[in-house]
């Protein structure tokens, strides 16, 4: 590994495995796209996309700061670039806005009111992660922690020791939460900044970052950690919330519905087939632990998303919810996305 300074360091490609290198590749194309549709929509006028854009990028380093220097219940393998004393890979930061960024806009196209397009929201970026959580410990992307001498609490560790399959429960859970109130929150503040200047919109992303790291933490406190202290397993409580996601998921009406962009169709392909063709890889190599259960996690949420992307909604007729009257701007600038 060659050191340029303390904050950044380089590996030689060509001295990674097949999957790191592949996952990499797959995630910058991917960011490129979300990079291409955010400036797009800016240049046309529309400066939604591109705050969400920010918001959510900020977010995902806010998520990864705190996590090295405060919970340290996991710890992710060397990749081409890393920053942060070697702790973090270039690929993560772009990673939380592909997620992020692609789950949001396949559901924004819906034009549901606030709250409903946030919790589906959640459940579409929970989606997309499905793949990349199920193999990342067996493609050595990265290793949970079971304990830690700088977590601020105990419980922050054993909030990752309920898995099914490698899989921390409370991982579903981050997605579903995280990315319901990232999406709600950016509808919510952005009529307060459309109007101001460039600089004032950048001021205040970081700020709503903030204000979805610190939101979600509070949902964890409540969704969580308080039925634990009755006995209610993680497990439960996660199973349960995606329960409630998913059947509201299926009464939603949304007879103005747009037509999937073609750039999220291909940004969530590609993500699919790559990590597909890796199961397939790790199966056949004997170095995938329950390969079947696995194969059928990855089909089942790629079911979900299918459902979400090309029938939903399953029921039409009627009229659409009206958006709340604050976030009219918002409406305004979805529409001509």
């Amino acid at each position: 590994m060659d050191s340029a300074s303390d904050a950044i360091t380089f590996t030689n490609p060509s001295s990674l495995a097949w999957p790191h290198l592949g996952l990499e590749l797959v995630v910058y194309l991917g960011f490129a796209l979300t990079v291409r549709h955010a400036l797009g929509e800016y240049r046309r006028g529309n400066g939604f996309h591109a705050f969400q854009w920010v918001v959510i990028f900020i977010y995902g380093l806010i998520m990864e700061l705190v996590s090295f220097n405060f919970i340290d219940n996991y710890a992710h393998a060397t990749f081409t670039v890393q920053f942060y004393h070697g702790l973090l890979p270039l690929y993560v930061t772009c990673i939380y806005v592909v997620f992020h960024y692609t789950g949001i806009k396949l559901v924004e196209r819906l034009r549901l009111p606030t709250i409903q397009e946030g919790l589906l929201c959640g459940l579409a970026i929970m989606a997309i992660d499905v793949p990349f959580d199920t193999l990342g410990v067996d493609a050595g992307w990265w290793v949970w922690k079971d304990n830690s001498e700088i977590a601020l609490h105990a419980r922050l560790i054993d909030a990752v020791a309920t898995r099914f399959y490698n899989v921390p429960v409370t991982s579903y859970y981050w997605y579903l939460m995280y990315g319901a109130l990232l999406a709600m929150f950016c509808r919510t503040a952005y009529p307060w900044v459309q109007n101001r200047s460039l600089s004032a919109r950048l001021a205040a992303a970081p700020l709503v970052s903030v204000s979805v790291f610190v939101a979600g933490a509070l949902a964890f406190e409540l969704m969580l950690w308080t039925p634990a202290r009755f006995g209610i397993g993680h497990g439960t409580s996660v199973a349960v919330y995606l329960g409630v996601v998913w059947s509201y998921a299926l009464t939603v009406r949304a007879p103005t519905a747009r037509p999937i962009p073609g750039w999220i169709v291909f940004n969530v392909g590609l993500f699919y087939a790559f990590h597909l063709g890796l199961l397939l890889s790790l199966w056949a190599g004997g170095g995938l632990e329950a390969p079947a259960v696995k194969l059928s996690l990855v089909l089942l949420a790629a079911t979900g998303l299918t459902l979400l992307s090309k029938f939903f909604p399953l029921r039409s007729g009627g009229r659409a919810a009206a958006p709340a009257p604050a976030n009219a701007a918002v409406v305004r600038s979805l529409r001509r996305a």
